[in-house]
């Protein structure tokens, strides 16, 4: 009979981070001189899956009795429990077997390690060889925001060589702000670092001074063991061209919380098993869960190298981390942590709080299969800005309010459902709060644009389908960017327009037409040109409309319906059938998110009054005849012509530049003084336009049942989360066969070209240019 002070019969429970760090220290200089292990850190000892205590605690100490008998213990056949033992982990390369094991007996790794003091520490060793090889492409996400934010990727040229990453956050010294995200990313001061914004590098900034690589573990975590260990922080510094440009939020998640303080009087075993989200810009949404501390990956010259975090793929889920997502901030989950540190983390609902920093990588073969895991490495976040002396900015441009504004896609989408007639009005109004929001959240910008949730429908492509804001990368649409825009006015290579080309009274669309113009398009201040296909999605979307009517589907009508009002509120912002969209001929002034964004929510009061004024006192133009998907595109780019006419795309870029440009409350109140009254007529034109689009869908239809009642917003949700309903495509990936002008439209004939405008300090009232455009 064994005596009580049977090694497995002890309770290691009471064990602290100190003691299983001081423990590995003791044995450094052993288990770094055995060949077959490669990296070690402390955690939770790994049970295997037929151990009798994998699934009953009081089995433990009669289990681990026998545990040397058992097989090899691997990543895909053990499981953490909660009666787990605080453990250093050692991870060999190859499991030896007992006949190897005999003739090794000095070059085996001990199932415990023994401390003069009497302390006893458990040592859990996993056979994960490295995977080496990563043939995976490396294609990082783009993004077509007006705000850079984490998640972003991030690139940079050092010695000829492309170093690509991603973004992490905003942080400040309280004079600058900068980018946090790699060193071996940003490169060194003063290099230019770049983002990618549809499909193009945009310049951001330029490498800051201030950057570590590694710093002494007793540094990083005073108080702790370590005195042949540095930690690898990895962290480096972008001093931003123009922080207007920016959002504190992380694009693919949202707001940020608190930063969780993981330091040396905080850093406990109770971290592990935390789940945690991140955005990737290489990868997109990243869910995990934190499996080990101080990761100890590399010994050169007798120092260990110790990773802060190793984050693995949750139970059952593998790691989806890829090459490009260096300096990927990662954060406590707030939907998949009730208890953080033994307090509830609902303290600060639906944000995220900061926790790590990734800046590498391993992948383990994880059982005979020869299956993958990926792990990511990563920093502490706290200890990563207490060295840099900066402070994580969480306020900056947040919750803020793309393409239109608060006012925009939801005002034109609420005040359409009440501008067609009944019975469609009855059916509309019974489902406002699923394609809008109730008039009084508008005008107050109670709005809260949450893609984990159900999304108003009339804002789904930007929050749900585009990929800088989509919390899912299973819903992501690569392609769905093109469909918001079409650079209208822009000449192709004879000098023609796209309005041009589409004629006038009647006009008319030809697919390949449109392909041909971009094909031989002449790049645009330097830049390739944007195949922007606005009226073509309004094409699409108003046939499936078509078919939906037909088959009685209430469902699907009322999804495609509120969507279709994002689209039509696009062909109605002047700025989004412009090559002059953020600026004259093309540049990059910071117009667009001026305007459409920071005017709009200022003055959305005095816009909302103005806009029911307009309406009351403009009596709606006769119903447009709309029989098919070709003639709703036609409506679409009519509507557009009529917008250039009423607000032109340059006059609102020169009142910019003429008030100095930026965001500043002067610049601002100038654009509204000048630019009011035209803005009202565009969206009021906007909405009428979206009433006779669904009017005539609903009637063309010839459906058998009337419409009536509320619709499901689950049923919504899981309508508009599939891939192949109203499926985003780029222009060249259209169906020919069913992008055809019937008989008898317009046949595309060329009015008078306008003159070509030159962005010159030269200045022409808004009068003037509105009858120049009369006159075309």
């Amino acid at each position: 009979m064994r005596p009580q002070f049977d090694l497995y019969k002890r309770n290691y429970h009471s064990l602290s981070v100190r003691d299983l760090l001081e423990a590995r220290d003791a044995y450094h200089v052993y288990l770094a001189h055995l060949d077959n292990v490669f990296a070690t850190a402390i955690g939770l000892f790994r049970i295997r899956e037929d151990d009798a205590d994998a699934e009953d605690y009081t089995a433990t100490k009669h289990a681990a009795q026998k545990r040397g008998e058992y097989t090899t213990r691997r990543l895909d056949n053990t499981v953490v429990r909660p009666w787990s033992w605080p453990c250093v982990l050692v991870f060999v390369s190859n499991w030896l077997k007992p006949e190897e094991a005999a003739k090794q007996r000095d070059r085996l790794v001990p199932p415990f390690l023994f401390m003069p003091d009497g302390r006893v520490v458990p040592v859990c060793v996993i056979e994960a060889p490295l995977e080496d090889r990563d043939d995976r492409t490396l294609n990082p996400t783009g993004f077509s925001g007006h705000r850079i934010g984490g998640g972003y990727p991030v690139l940079s040229v050092v010695q000829g060589r492309e170093h690509i990453g991603s973004l992490g956050c905003v942080v400040t010294d309280g004079n600058a702000y900068y980018a946090l995200t790699n060193q071996h990313v940003a490169g060194p001061a003063g290099q230019e670092t770049y983002t990618i914004i549809n499909g193009e590098r945009h310049r951001i900034g330029v490498s800051a001074p201030l950057s570590l690589r590694d710093v002494p573990f007793a540094q990083a975590y005073e108080g702790l063991p370590g005195a042949h260990t540095r930690s690898n922080l990895d962290v480096g510094l972008i001093r931003m061209d123009d922080m207007a440009q920016w959002t504190a939020q992380i694009l693919g998640l949202g707001e940020l919380g608190t930063l969780v303080d993981f330091n040396g009087d905080t850093a406990t075993l109770d971290w592990l098993g935390t789940p945690v989200v991140a955005f990737g810009g290489a990868s997109g949404k990243l869910t995990g869960e934190i499996q080990a501390l101080f990761y100890r990956y590399r010994t050169v010259g007798g120092t260990d190298y110790v990773s802060d975090f190793l984050i693995g793929g949750r139970p059952g889920e593998v790691l989806a981390t890829r090459p490009g997502d260096s300096g990927t901030l990662w954060c406590v989950d707030p939907d998949g942590a009730e208890v953080v540190k033994g307090k509830k983390a609902a303290a600060e609902p639906r944000t995220f709080r900061p926790i790590a920093m990734e800046w590498g990588g391993q992948r383990m073969i994880a059982g005979t299969a020869g299956n993958v895991a990926q792990f990511a490495l990563a920093t502490s976040v706290a200890v990563a800005c207490r060295e840099l002396d900066v402070d994580i900015v969480r306020d900056w441009n947040v919750g803020h309010s793309e393409y239109w504004g608060a006012v925009g896609h939801y005002k034109i989408a609420q005040m359409a459902c009440v501008a067609v007639s009944a019975p469609l009005r009855n059916f509309l109004e019974a489902n406002l709060e699923a394609i809008s929001y109730a008039p009084d959240n508008i005008d107050k910008n109670k709005i809260k644009r949450d893609p984990t949730h159900f999304v108003p429908l009339a804002d789904v492509p930007d929050i749900v389908w585009k990929t800088n804001m989509n919390h899912d990368a299973n819903v992501n649409r690569p392609q769905e960017n093109w469909q918001h825009y079409a650079d209208m006015d822009m000449p192709g290579a004879d000098g023609v327009t796209l309005l041009d080309l589409c004629g006038h009274n009647p006009t008319r669309l030809d697919l390949q037409a449109w392909k041909d113009f971009y094909q031989n398009a002449a790049p645009l201040n330097g830049k390739p040109v944007n195949q922007g296909s606005l009226p073509f999605r309004v094409w699409q979307i108003f046939d499936e409309m078509l078919a939906f009517r037909a088959a009685d589907d209430e469902e699907k009508f009322l999804c495609a319906a509120g969507i279709l009002a994002h689209y039509v509120g696009d062909s109605c912002q002047p700025l989004h059938s412009s090559m002059h969209s953020d600026g004259l001929n093309g540049s990059q002034t910071g117009v667009h998110s001026t305007y459409e964004e920071k005017m709009i929510d200022a003055f959305s009061d005095e816009l909302r009054t103005k806009l029911d004024d307009f309406l009351a006192s403009n009596p709606a133009p006769a119903a447009q005849s709309i029989a098919n998907g070709h003639d709703a595109a036609a409506a679409v780019v009519d509507l557009i012509r009529r917008t250039h006419a009423n607000l032109p795309p340059e006059h609102i870029c020169e009142v910019y530049n003429g008030l100095g440009g930026g965001q500043s409350k002067a610049t601002i109140a100038g654009l509204w003084s000048e630019l009011a009254d035209a803005t009202v007529t565009c969206i009021a034109d906007g909405l009428r336009t979206l009433a006779a689009l669904w009017e005539s869908a609903y009637q063309n239809g010839a459906g058998n049942t009337k419409f009536s009642g509320g619709i499901s917003t689950d049923a919504l949700q899981t309508i508009y989360e599939k891939k192949n309903f109203l499926e985003s495509l780029h222009l060249a990936h259209l169906d020919p066969a069913k992008y055809v002008a019937p008989a008898g439209a317009g046949n595309g004939s060329k009015p008078k070209l306008l003159p070509k405008l030159a962005a010159t300090a030269t200045k022409k009232t808004h009068t003037q240019k509105h009858k120049t455009r009369k006159r075309a």
